[in-house]
């Protein structure tokens, strides 16, 4: 039994982190706390997954003969090897390069304006691709739901504003901008947004 678990184990500190990275969203799509808890996680969760990469192989490399042990027929105990070792590690250079862009990035707070109105709670998410994309707006309707997890309903997406603020009139938000060349004003309608539930 102790040899079965110990293949479970191995099998889910190598399975968990690729499924994980492979799921275009921080834990499978959780959204708890606030979209800026969530970028941090995710940058956490790349040391995390790493930490598990590595123990994965340290338990593949340490226990052969416990694991040789468990399989009657050598071409699946050969497989179950080849599998966890590739798996884990194609995993560790993707992880590395990824723990290399959480120590380059600026912090994720900059990328994230969350605002509390009467009725509304906007939230403006970033994306700066840098030298190799332009850069977008996200304009969100944040929903709370219970437990301290929320939804996020989309108001637009807009090209680079540069600085701006937020304000609601008139169930409209309005966004005003200013950069190095212009400064302009959006006015987008609340009353097309899927409402909170």
């Amino acid at each position: 039994m102790q040899r079965i678990n110990l293949l479970i184990i191995i099998s889910l500190l190598t399975l968990v982190p690729l499924l994980e990275t492979l799921s275009s969203s921080t834990l499978f799509g959780l959204q708890w706390s606030s979209p800026l808890f969530m970028d941090d996680l995710r940058d956490a969760l790349v040391i995390i997954k790493l930490g598990g990469v590595f123990l994965a192989l340290y338990l593949l490399i340490t226990n052969h003969s416990k694991i040789r042990d468990v399989f009657a027929i050598k071409w699946r105990f050969n497989a179950f090897l080849t599998t966890h070792y590739l798996l884990a590690l194609l995993q560790v250079p993707f992880l590395l390069l990824g723990l290399l862009f959480v120590v380059a990035e600026p912090k994720n707070d900059q990328f994230h304006i969350e605002k509390q109105f009467t009725n509304y709670t906007i939230y403006a998410r970033t994306v700066d691709p840098g030298a190799i994309g332009k850069a977008y707006h996200y304009f969100y309707v944040k929903c709370p739901k219970p437990l301290g997890f929320y939804q996020l309903h989309l108001i637009k997406k807009i090209d680079w504003l540069g600085e701006f603020k937020l304000k609601i009139n008139q169930n409209k938000l309005v966004i005003r901008s200013r950069n190095n060349v212009r400064s302009s004003t959006n006015r987008l309608d609340l009353s097309k947004v899927k409402p909170c539930r």
